[in-house]
């Protein structure tokens, strides 16, 4: 239930409705769509309200929540609806710039958010008996667009995913490969981490890493391999004897190559924070 707060602004975005719109178009649904913002409502608001947007661009979003959590960079790094990270919305202000048609509006909402104006193009799309958000532009910029640049691969994806490659291929050609850093293509940071504990495990019998961090296992039944470039990131994806395994290789670019800093499997462990808390550090 709304506070006074959140009363007064309804109240004032009921007033700035147009005469004669219908209370069920694009122009009012948009108005609806601020009112969590500025009502407070932060639990409600934005990309929060999964009944507010199509099917298509739930899907959208989770494809990019699912890719933050694996490369543990934001993907979406700001709410498309205000064009911020933060907010305080004031006097929304919306036009129909494209009547309804086929099922489509676009519709423009004007506001000051921290005493900024902003504008926020809304793509609407009629779904589910109701208009429903389908893309959003700021700036001349499209957030489906401002997404999939954050997915992009940094670099050529082909010498991105080679490092990667030539450590499955050889896995495939061998059941127990000599240690890592003496031929994986390892960066200039983690190289000299790998030969320090590779060297502190010869002294103490005990290997500092006592599994196959390309494996994510102890042991090599290694199934077909497929691979994913995105930002900085080459995700593999394979089946190691029953189990399916994720591993996540982080890339940096030295003297013209794709190098290989870190691998991680996402939630599960994270090599460069194992050698540190083994007390293998630069």
């Amino acid at each position: 239930m709304f506070k006074l707060k959140g009363l007064v602004a309804l109240t004032a975005i009921a007033l700035l409705s147009a005469c004669g719109e219908p209370a069920d178009g694009p122009a009012a649904f948009v108005r609806g769509v601020y009112a969590p913002y500025i009502a407070g409502g932060a639990e409600k608001a934005g990309l929060q309200s999964p009944d507010n947007l199509t099917a298509g661009l739930r899907a959208f979003i989770a494809r990019a929540d699912a890719y933050s959590r694996l490369i543990e960079e934001p993907v979406i790094d700001h709410d498309p609806i205000t064009n911020a990270q933060d907010w305080e919305i004031k006097a929304v202000k919306v036009a129909v710039t494209r009547q309804p048609k086929d099922g489509e509006a676009t519709v423009d909402a004007t506001f000051d958010n921290f005493g900024k104006a902003t504008t926020v193009t809304f793509t609407l799309r009629e779904e589910d008996g109701g208009w429903k958000i389908d893309d959003l532009a700021s700036d001349g910029a499209s957030f489906r667009a401002g997404v999939e640049a954050n997915l992009k691969p940094a670099g050529d994806a082909a010498a991105m995913e080679a490092p990667v490659r030539a450590i499955y291929a050889r896995y495939a050609a061998e059941p127990k490969p000599e240690p890592l850093h003496r031929w994986v293509a390892f960066s200039a940071g983690l190289r000299p981490l790998m030969e320090r504990q590779s060297a502190m495990g010869r002294r103490a019998d005990t290997p500092v890493i006592d599994f196959e961090p390309p494996l994510d296992s102890k042991s090599n039944q290694l199934g077909t391999v497929s691979y994913d470039v995105v930002s900085s990131a080459v995700i593999a994806r394979f089946q190691n004897g029953a189990e399916q395994k994720i591993v996540v290789y982080d890339l940096t670019q030295e003297d013209g190559a794709w190098k290989i800093a870190n691998i991680r499997a996402p939630g599960g462990w994270d090599l460069l924070q194992k050698l540190a808390e083994a007390g293998v550090k630069e």
